[in-house]
């Protein structure tokens, strides 16, 4: 009777702690760091320069980091795939806000709040959120940078195999509280890597060798409309959700 009771303290003893590190982790980092005391260092690289109005705006990683809510990998992939497609197409020159056009084919919150901050500014309410159907892949960490100006484009693509094959599959399982304390590990060590090391590796390591080509465009995209499309589309697509249950 006496090792019955004793197993079953033991059980709950482990549920216990077992539900209270899920519970910490299913909050976040932000969160989980304060709590710790734990102090992010940043990397330091240099920041994205922008004319906005003719004026210089200057976007570091701290700024893209405070603005998504708290260091992220795909803030830290958007802006040195931004970054560098920037670079390659005006070299040493500060580009014209106007001038750019930028095309992502992930819709991670990250990726997005990062172009957000970069052509839309520092307001939340003009936050982007993407169509239905765009999927989360490590194969899809691919953006396009336009230079209008000079009819001027670049792919910038992560290399897939830079990027962890079950890091969204275990994403989804922090989002859904079923994440165990051992994945929790393994997911937090991908995050650690990419936020920490990412910033300074080599452009070449991460996306190989893009180059620039010349494009012609056709149409026109007015303030807002995109935003506009993707609101409508979202609500198309609960409306089909809905009446399929």
């Amino acid at each position: 009777m006496i090792n019955k009771l004793h197993l079953l303290f033991f059980i709950l003893l482990f549920l216990s702690v077992s539900f209270f590190h899920t519970t910490v982790f299913a909050h976040g980092c932000l969160e989980c760091h304060t709590k710790h005391g734990v102090k992010e260092k940043v990397p330091l690289i240099p920041p994205i320069n922008l004319l906005v109005n003719s004026k210089k705006c200057t976007i570091t990683l701290t700024d893209a980091f405070k603005f998504h809510g708290h260091p992220c990998p795909g803030v830290t992939i958007a802006f040195r795939a931004i970054q560098h497609g920037i670079n390659i197409l005006y070299d040493s020159e500060i580009p014209e806000q106007n001038d750019l056009l930028v095309f992502s084919r992930i819709p991670t919150r990250g990726s997005l709040d990062l172009i957000d901050l970069l052509m839309k500014g520092d307001k939340l309410s003009k936050r982007t959120w993407p169509p239905e159907g765009m999927k989360k892949s490590r194969d899809n960490f691919s953006f396009t940078v336009m230079r209008k100006s000079t009819c001027q484009a670049v792919d910038v693509k992560l290399k897939p195999e830079r990027f962890p094959k079950d890091f969204f599959k275990l994403k989804k399982k922090e989002k859904d509280k079923t994440l165990t304390s051992k994945e929790w590990d393994i997911l937090h060590t991908y995050m650690k890597n990419i936020i920490l090391n990412f910033p300074t590796m080599p452009a070449k390591e991460l996306f190989g060798n893009p180059r620039p080509y010349k494009v012609i465009v056709w149409g026109k995209l007015l303030p807002g409309e995109m935003d506009k499309h993707i609101k409508q589309l979202r609500k198309k697509y609960r409306k089909r959700s809905h009446g399929q249950r």
